[in-house]
């Protein structure tokens, strides 16, 4: 018998994956919602200029990024002492806050300092895709972290479509920015969700890792084989996601640009932010074979130039 499928699995597994699994594609979906109209529902709150919309809008996008960068060692730390189960129960439950409290946003500010926390407590796939792995018997690991990563991304595909046709539909039926602030609430609601699934259907088996245990970061990029490999990667991917997310704050105005005679532009907009997502679902595998066949560093060549060339047609 293969010994994939006769591998045993923990008691409760299936219901802790199929949990996670569906609070990876909510959160997924919760961080890309309200990425098709969120400078829509700026503009909707002042008197602001173009110049002002374009600062809001991209603070209110980086300032999750930010704080992620900030706070992602003090969470990972606490994971290794503490548990993935927590660490997923604080990322819901702070993320269903802040994500409803953000439909009551008064101003532009407030939704920025609303993201900062949002991503100061976020952390939610990392977690969840790590405790299915600390619970699942080796011979299906593989499996498993690949759904869950499938998770997030189909997550973050269906976000952008999703938030807009909200964000019309209750635009044209209330008007104003409670077509922009109801979304937020029932993302907010899909959340908390999230928080009780997690905190009632989900068992981790965890033994605390002892803070004598832990090498500090210093040790362990000594050990790797190629640490000058890791800072050009790390520098190439920090250029790329760079660029290519620098356009996603301000892609609802630009499509606005283009609608003069008015339109459904969040849904339009929401349709743009998804269209990457589903040529990453798309093209992952066929390139992952093409990167086995030719090596990945001409994949990756190939893949910067094209997607400089893209990049350039915007303009």
């Amino acid at each position: 018998m293969n010994k994939t499928k006769s591998a045993k699995l923990p008691a409760g597994w299936h219901m802790a994956f199929y949990t996670l699994w569906l609070g990876c594609f909510i959160t997924g979906m919760g961080y890309s919602m309200t990425m098709p109209f969120i400078s829509l529902f700026i503009s909707d709150l002042g008197n602001y200029s173009k110049l002002q919309i374009n600062l809001y809008s991209g603070l209110a996008f980086a300032m999750t990024f930010i704080a992620q960068a900030i706070v992602s060692p003090y969470w990972g730390s606490l994971a290794d002492r503490k548990g993935r189960k927590l660490m997923c129960m604080r990322a819901s439950g702070v993320m269903a806050l802040t994500i409803t409290l953000t439909g009551f946003a008064p101003n532009a500010i407030y939704i920025i300092v609303m993201r900062f926390i949002q991503g100061s407590f976020s952390g939610y796939i990392n977690n969840a895709t790590a405790l299915m792995a600390s619970e699942t018997p080796h011979e299906r690991s593989g499996w498993v972290m690949s759904q869950m990563m499938t998770a997030g991304t189909a997550g973050n595909l269906v976000g952008p479509l999703l938030g807009g046709a909200l964000s019309s539909f209750f635009g044209n039926m209330f008007g104003g920015a409670w077509g922009y602030r109801i979304p937020f609430f029932i993302t907010g609601v899909l959340m908390f969700i999230v928080f009780l699934g997690t905190t009632f259907l989900v068992h981790e088996d965890f033994t605390p890792i002892s803070r004598e245990k832990m090498k500090p970061m210093g040790e362990i990029m000594k050990s790797l084989p190629s640490v000058k490999l890791i800072v050009v990667m790390f520098i190439t991917t920090m250029l790329v996601q760079s660029s290519t997310m620098s356009i996603d704050p301000i892609v609802s105005l630009y499509v606005k640009s283009m609608m003069p005679h008015g339109g459904d532009v969040a849904f339009v907009a929401g349709v743009v932010a998804a269209t990457p997502g589903l040529g990453t679902l798309i093209a992952a595998s066929r390139i992952g074979h093409k990167m086995d066949e030719v090596g990945p560093l001409r994949v990756l060549r190939i893949g910067l130039v094209v997607g400089a060339h893209c990049l350039y047609q915007w303009l």
